[in-house]
């Protein structure tokens, strides 16, 4: 199915800073807020959009030659640079202690992590379990 015109005003003002809402406004669909919160996330949802912008966000990264490698070769540097100890000196010049940047190598460190998949976020439910009339069934036989 192609994508209307109005559909294609939203992708290219989506590209410009990936806010569905206001680039569902900026498109020239004529509706509040709230609508346009809703509307855009229902064409974010929609096959043709979102291979639309996956493809342009692919070619964007092409052309400014970023890769995930670039990436994590950046956030290593950067993790590293941050570790390295700076001397700090008195006012003869004498090493009183070595300082290094320990929120910048904690930063870069966790977002290498995350990409790696090396922390999972604990999710909490609370509520009530029901169980469908088979599991009961089941669960009252299994005592027997």
């Amino acid at each position: 199915m192609a994508l209307t015109d109005k559909q294609i005003r939203f992708i290219d003002e989506f590209m410009l800073d990936m806010n569905g809402a206001a680039a569902y406004l900026r498109a020239g669909y004529n509706c509040n807020e709230a609508t346009a919160r809703a509307n855009a996330s229902r064409l974010l949802t929609n096959a043709n959009i979102s291979a639309e912008i996956a493809k342009r966000q692919h070619k964007l990264q092409e052309d400014a030659g970023i890769s995930a490698k670039w990436v994590l070769e950046n956030l290593k540097y950067v993790a590293e640079r941050c570790m390295s100890p700076e001397p700090m000196m008195d006012k003869e010049g004498n090493i009183i202690e070595w300082r290094f940047d320990s929120s910048g190598a904690n930063k870069a460190l966790e977002t290498i992590g995350k990409h790696l998949g090396m922390f999972t976020e604990k999710i909490e439910h609370s509520g009530k379990l029901t169980l469908s009339y088979e599991d009961q069934l089941a669960e009252l036989t299994s005592d027997e």
